[in-house]
């Protein structure tokens, strides 16, 4: 009398893992010897560690956390970004859409949000993607922003190197600043190392000009 009751809550209990096992998983902790948002360094150009957690289910819907250490900012020492979005193909073009929430643990009044989008296609090794963000006058901001950065990669057949070019307008928090970024990853199982050179056109007084000058970041990554 009890086999049909312990049939169905088998039953039932795979009908509830199956979607949960289908969800994606992957985490990383990454380190760099500068932390460069934009171009513009948040680690005062000193080294900063990084950590990400992420899941991303069937349908397209993903949701994460990414935190770095960073030089003091409002009476915060770490940032910490939530966020959540959809993504997809069309076997043309890929795309996807997120909702991001700056969070400043600690800070004084200086969490804010923004919302992204991001449209790419890949060729062969290459992919060309161009990514939108705008965060709305809120509170702790001086006004609208808006970040507008095409990136190219391309991957060099048969090694495991990557090429990575980007650049970057951005109007609002600063005013039309220009950013760029040219480096190369070299994946070897689960750690990534990478080289990057970053600079931006900014001159903004004293020590704040200084953490947008061109400069080098070294780096490494381990995914899970």
């Amino acid at each position: 009398m009890r086999t049909a009751p312990t049939l169905l809550t088998a039953a039932l209990l795979l009908g509830i893992a199956a979607p949960a096992a289908a969800i994606d998983l992957s985490a990383s902790v990454t380190g760099v010897t500068d932390y460069r948002y934009r171009g513009i360094s948040l680690s005062d150009r000193d080294p900063a560690l990084q950590a990400s957690v992420e899941a991303e289910l069937p349908s397209g819907i993903f949701l994460g956390a990414w935190g770095s250490t960073i030089e003091e900012f409002g009476g915060a020492d770490t940032e910490l970004d939530l966020y959540a979005g959809w993504g997809g193909e069309n076997g043309l073009l890929d795309y996807n859409a997120s909702v991001v929430a700056y969070i400043y643990p600690g800070g004084d009044n200086v969490n804010y949000g923004e919302v992204q989008g991001e449209v790419g296609r890949s060729l062969g090794p290459a992919r060309l993607a161009v990514k939108v963000a705008y965060a709305p006058d809120q509170k702790n901001t001086a006004g609208d922003n808006i970040y507008v950065s095409p990136e190219l990669t391309v991957g060099l057949p048969l090694t495991p190197l990557t090429f990575r070019l980007r650049g970057g307008w951005e109007d609002g928090f600063y005013d039309q600043k220009l950013d760029w970024e040219a480096g190369v990853d070299y994946a070897l199982g689960p750690v990534t190392a990478f080289f990057s050179v970053v600079g931006t056109n900014y001159s903004g007084p004293a020590e704040a000009g200084n953490l947008g000058k061109t400069g080098v970041l070294v780096g490494a990554s381990l995914g899970f």
